[in-house]
């Protein structure tokens, strides 16, 4: 049974307040270069798409405080597992945004305000980088005043969190709802935008134009957005013309009149109160001009010529056969040769093909993909004649080349395939050759690619790939079969591999009126693909299990999966235990899996030995309470910890600055006593506390003389800092305001012995707290100094 800790004085009530102030928020430094500064080199890891365009699909309408957003990166860049990534966020008190387990990007919303983040990603050891950019505009979340009072507090943000479990897996979700609930409490004055501490020049060639972002050369450290405004003539004519978006920052230069004078401007930010301005310079440049050397004369030029050594198609027939949705792609730049090394031009006449779609690139790459008719394919399938060309000449001669292009029902498209995933892996084959029309006796280049190796192995062997479930997921295989001179087609596929047994983690186990512990648990969650299940072993202490580990006959009890959805644990122990639960599928394949059960005990006050209270003094500084220091958690579990004042006492005289982990910083107001309400949980089931009350004495005394219960305080205070240059022998008198408490005084040199006594009870003759704000006042003539000590000695529980 759990004790409360009653209060020592009587006076202390329910809790009913909200948590006060959370720590303060840092602004980014302004000295941190602006974002367009870290430029984009055209080299660097492949980009996929655009993590702006991630974030609008996630997040379709606005983003709000306290949430959290996540991006894979696996989904932005090829080969993310193996980069580097540096992440710049403009204004961090409006997010934190940072790249966790070298794959995601992890987005914490911290309030309403707006903000530019740059994510760099480059290749160990190199140097190019290519950049992501994309702005988050924060609103703020009314969903977080969940009892509607119209302040956001500590049970608020409880209730929210336990609303929405899901998105609060981590500790640092709930930290940032918890800085989001703060920060929607907190009125900060408007802080003026910033520019940043390097004027801004731009130099651009006569006929081209440059776009810069103004919100890379501002920041607004409130997070407010900000418009812009252009100063200084001309804009318009002269030596270049600029355009500049006030609502999006976006400036546009273009160059007009080559000059060596510089064009001098300002670009303004404004957050709709204030501003700040940056210097603008821009000069225009020439542009690149020409040699002036005479003309040489061309050699002699050769045409373009179709390579006969090789016949375009798999089998080297000359004829490229595909199936519906596979697509093949042709590199006329290994058709065409051309003996003067001229660089070709390629086309591709303009014919329609139904059901077969073609894109020519200007380098050469004939892509062709394969449809599908709503009502399939005829039985001879659908055949073309692709007329492709070449010329060195810019067009003005062409060489011509027919390719034969059909669509067969024969095979059809690799299906989609299914492969468990085993303790002992279970290999599945696919022989690819039917699916590309693939004859004996030719040499194929294949190659694979798994979007997916953690969830499936692949490998292959010839034409035979070999699939292998690793964990639960998807994986994108795509084969590629190339005749090894230009022409290869793809075909694509997605496997799942289906998990036999699924981890759900340790189980917490419910209290119960009939038997002490107990938990239900569907173990067709854990065995998706079972038939059949057993109880294999029990753990330690006293646990039954429905149904039964054995049968009548001792035998083991094999139950379907119906029975297997209402599996219930009972403990009669006070512990933590397991239970080793075997399935077998269809096939008879066995898999076992241990389900850990655990009792969670809720955090304890640590009684204390005595009921000494919390003294501060009101001297503007700040006070620590270590809050491990009053509870204790028997499962080693961490805790959480919680901290308001008793708002039934009236006007306190004290202010709860911050919770941060284990530590509660506390702030004086005014000289007084008020009561404060600790509780701690580990967010386990039943994990939350008892109250903790704990009276906290401000006082307004110089010093500060306390001793233990009962006990009498001899204790030396050094005065020099308020004697300043007086000396014993200059002071001619001391008279202390005690009116019981002090027994005797006196002064050596700059130091005051001090004697305090507690009283004793007339009846019981037991010692009572004996407190007191004593005031001395130290002669020299008719000068006088005061100084207060504050002397408590703390009564005897009864």
């Amino acid at each position: 049974m759990k004790k409360k800790k009653q209060k020592s004085s009587g006076r202390l009530k329910n809790a009913a307040g909200k948590m006060a102030v959370a720590a303060a928020i840092v602004p980014m430094v302004m000295s941190v270069p602006a974002l367009s500064e870290a430029a984009p080199v055209p080299a660097g890891p492949a980009v996929q798409q655009q993590i702006k365009d991630v974030l609008a699909a996630q997040a379709p309408g606005a983003i709000q405080a306290g949430k959290s957003l996540n991006v894979d990166l696996r989904h932005i860049f090829d080969n993310a597992d193996q980069l580097i990534y540096t992440v710049v966020v403009q204004n961090g008190s409006v997010a934190d945004v940072k790249v966790i387990n070298g794959n995601l990007l992890q987005i914490g919303l911290k309030k309403k305000g707006t903000t530019m983040v740059d994510l760099a990603a480059r290749y160990p050891n190199e140097t190019a980088a290519v950049h992501q950019r994309f702005r988050l505009t924060v609103e703020a979340n009314a969903g977080l005043d969940m009892n509607g009072d119209g302040v956001t507090g500590i049970d608020d943000v409880i209730l929210y969190a336990r609303a929405y479990p899901n998105a609060f897996q981590r500790t640092e979700d709930f930290r940032t709802l918890l800085h989001a609930a703060v920060e929607s409490r907190i009125v900060e004055p408007n802080r003026a935008p910033a520019a940043a501490s390097t004027p801004l020049s731009a130099s651009v060639a006569k006929g081209s134009q440059l776009v810069l972002d103004m919100n890379d050369y501002f920041s607004d450290e409130d997070g407010d957005a900000l418009t812009y405004s252009l100063q200084g003539q001309p804009v318009s004519g002269g030596i270049a013309s600029l355009n500049l978006e006030g609502a999006t920052g976006l400036l546009t230069i273009a160059g007009l009149t080559p000059s060596d004078q510089a064009l001098n401007l300002q670009v303004t930010a404004s957050d709709g109160q204030l501003t700040a301005v940056q210097p603008l310079s821009v000069s225009v440049t020439a542009g690149d001009g020409g040699t002036g050397e005479p003309p040489v004369d061309p050699p002699e030029n050769h045409l373009p010529v179709v390579d006969n050594a090789h016949k375009v198609g798999l089998n080297n027939d000359g004829h490229l056969s595909l199936r519906s949705y596979q697509n093949a792609v042709i590199d006329l730049s290994q058709v065409f040769t051309d003996e003067d090394g001229d660089e070709l031009v390629y086309a591709l006449d303009d014919s329609e093909h139904y059901f077969l779609s073609s894109t020519l690139e200007s380098g050469g790459l004939l892509t062709l993909q394969a449809g599908q008719p709503s009502g399939g394919l005829p039985s001879g399938g659908y055949n073309y004649s692709l007329n492709v060309k070449a010329s060195d000449d810019d067009g003005k001669t062409w060489v011509p080349y027919t390719i034969a292009v059909s669509i067969t029902n024969q095979g059809g498209a690799i299906p989609d395939q299914e492969v468990p995933v085993h303790t002992v892996p279970v290999v599945s084959t696919l022989d690819i050759s039917s699916y590309f029309g693939l004859e004996e006796a030719h040499n194929w280049e294949i190659q694979t690619e798994n979007s997916n190796p953690d969830a499936v192995s692949l490998g292959r062997t010839g034409t035979v790939l070999s699939l292998k479930g690793i964990s639960g997921g998807f994986a994108d295989i795509s084969v590629k079969v190339s005749d090894g001179h230009g022409a290869a087609v793809t075909d694509s596929f997605q496997v799942e591999a289906l998990a036999q047994v699924i981890d759900i983690g340790p189980q917490y186990m419910n209290e119960d009126e009939e038997v002490p512990y107990t938990k239900n648990i569907d173990l067709t969650q854990i065995f998706p693909y079972a038939v059949d299940f057993r109880v294999k072993e029990k753990g330690r202490g006293e646990i039954y299990t429905v149904p039964s580990m054995s049968d009548d006959e001792a035998f083991p009890n094999w139950f379907d999966a119906e029975t297997a959805r209402d599996f219930t644990v009972n403990s009669y122990s006070d512990m933590s235990t397991s239970v080793i639960i075997e399935a077998r599928d269809a096939a008879g394949i066995l898999e076992q899996y241990t389900i850990e059960l655990l009792i969670n005990h809720a955090p304890e006050i640590i009684e204390p030995y005595h009921f000494k209270p919390v003294i501060i003094k009101n001297d503007g500084n700040t006070f620590t309470i270590d809050a491990d220091d009053y509870f204790t958690d028997e499962d080693g579990d961490l805790l959480t910890y919680f901290a308001e004042l008793d708002t039934d006492e009236g006007d306190a005289s004290l202010e709860v600055i911050s919770v941060s982990n284990n530590l509660i910083t506390l702030k004086g107001l005014q000289e007084g006593q008020s009561t404060l309400l600790l509780h701690a949980d580990d967010y386990h089931p039943g994990g939350v506390s008892d109250t903790y009350y704990m009276d906290v004495i401000v006082t307004d005394a110089d010093e500060v003389l306390d001793g233990f219960e009962g006990e009498n305080v001899e204790e030396t205070v050094d005065l020099s800092s308020y004697l300043g240059d007086w000396t014993e022998e200059d002071i001619t008198g001391i008279s202390p305001s005690s009116t019981g408490v002090v027994a005797n005084s006196y002064l050596v040199g700059t130091t005051l012995y001090v004697k305090a006594y507690t009283m004793n009870d007339p009846l019981s003759h037991i010692p009572i707290a004996g407190n007191e704000k004593i005031q001395y006042t130290f002669y020299k003539g008719s000068e006088f100094k005061t100084v207060t000590i504050f002397v408590y000695i703390p009564e005897v529980p009864l």
